[in-house]
């Protein structure tokens, strides 16, 4: 499919990072539209060389010994005037860019020779078999200056492995961010908006088999950085991110072992999906570890596998056949949604104020936003009905955080409340229900 048909050339040219390089394009479009196109080659190469070069100092100023070298080079043959070293410095560039630096990848230099090579012939008095200047098709310079500015000049200096060792380094610092929109913001900024689509299933294969496979002990130290980098990629390159997982599932499902599967339930967690995408074996296997006794070490990884629905479920039914002593302790644990009932009706049962304050501590603030009306209702009615729950000291307290956090989900209960507390007060002979911030 031509670019001619995607891509607009003025919101192209917006996209270059550099203010110089953007102004050099923007003649070089200038030029193809007039129909000056041998001008046109010649101004998007001059656009090309100077934003590698400014890519080169970028990097020199970050540390890049490499890039130093180059930009001393380049600095002294100015200086000197030396038009025979500045030559050899533009031939060689677009090696200088792809090794060691890769600004560009092998399919980018291609390309981007044909360029330096049609502009050589639009500079010099290149002539055909028939003495007619070269003169390039209107097709051909549009497309050497989408792939200047797409190769090139949209993308920051850092690509491949180096970004992919720059990424390691921010999720390894303690100032990264740790909301999730905040890291999604973070990470779109500095990487996602430049990154080459070529290199994006690079960088999501390294962040899935840090997951997957634990393949860097520094990064094992911040998982938990690593999930919410490629929870935040999902956002960015949803294709990419599908296709890449489902090639890595493919890969590593036969070699899998039970103590990687735990690590697959983690990533799993931050896009249920996933769980589609994993061969039928390997999703009988995660369900029968889930459905075994399950090590206290692991305690964390069953958190993540209540939020894939599939697991939930089976989890679920698990816990919900224990007595209701253990299943208040698994409650208390992971305070689920699907716990929501058993929660209220362990509450009610409460045969002691100790028990009661404890329970709603633990079972019932936990799940205040997972309540429906129909449960809150039923909280009044046994807090009105058994004596531990209405007359403890600290159920006043209790229910008034309980009001706060239910009462944007469930606005039309505020009569409710009202009556509630009427009727608390008066079956308890206690003020403590008015004094309490309900």
């Amino acid at each position: 499919m031509s670019y001619s048909t995607l891509i607009d050339l003025d919101e192209l040219i917006l996209q270059i990072r550099d203010k110089n390089s953007r102004e050099y394009a923007s003649d070089a479009v200038r030029a193809h539209r007039a129909g000056l196109n041998r001008a046109a080659v010649i101004l998007i190469w001059t656009a090309l060389a100077y934003d590698v070069e400014a890519k080169l100092r970028e990097l020199a100023e970050q540390g890049d010994a490499s890039a130093k070298t180059f930009v001393t080079g380049l600095d002294a043959a100015i200086a000197s005037k030396n038009i025979q070293q500045l030559q050899k410095i533009e031939s060689s560039l677009l090696d200088s860019a792809l090794s060691p630096h890769e600004i560009i990848d092998d399919l980018d230099k291609v390309a981007l020779e044909r360029l330096k090579e049609d502009r050589n012939m639009c500079a010099h008095p290149a002539f055909t078999g028939d003495k007619l200047l070269f003169d390039p098709a209107p097709e051909q310079v549009r497309a050497h200056i989408v792939k200047a500015v797409l190769a090139v000049m949209k993308h920051a200096p850092v690509q491949g492995k180096a970004a992919l060792d720059r990424l390691k380094q921010d999720l390894l610092q303690p100032s990264f961010p740790t909301d999730q929109a905040q890291v999604s913001k973070f990470l779109a900024a500095r990487y996602f908006k430049t990154l080459k689509k070529s290199l994006v299933g690079n960088l999501l294969t390294v962040l899935f088999k840090q997951m997957l496979l634990n393949t860097d002990s520094e990064l094992a130290t911040v998982t938990v950085n690593v999930a919410r980098a490629l929870a935040a990629a999902s956002e960015s390159f949803p294709l990419e991110y599908e296709i890449t997982l489902k090639q890595v599932f493919i890969h590593q499902s036969a070699t899998v072992d039970d103590e990687k599967l735990w690590r697959w339930i983690r990533l799993l967690s931050s896009d249920p999906r996933g769980w589609h995408w994993i061969d039928e074996a390997t999703r009988m296997r995660v369900t029968q570890l889930l459905t075994n006794p399950i090590p206290n070490e692991k305690t964390s990884h069953v958190s993540d596998a209540f939020k894939i629905p599939e697991l939930a479920e089976v989890l679920g039914v698990k816990y919900l056949k224990l007595e209701d002593k253990q299943l208040e302790v698994v409650i208390a644990k992971f305070p689920e949604p699907l716990f929501a009932d058993a929660a209220v009706r362990i509450f009610g049962s409460s045969g002691s104020f100790r028990s009661a304050e404890e329970r709603a501590a633990t079972l019932i603030i936990p799940l205040a936003k997972h309540f429906t009306e129909a449960q809150m209702r039923q909280l009044f009615a046994y807090a009105l009905e058994n004596g531990q729950i209405h007359s403890a000291a600290r159920i006043p307290e209790h229910f008034g955080n309980l009001r706060r956090l239910s009462e944007s989900a469930h606005p039309t209960l505020a009569g409710d409340w009202d009556r509630f507390i009427d009727d608390a007060e008066k079956v308890s002979q206690s003020k403590a229900w008015r004094k309490s911030p309900l």
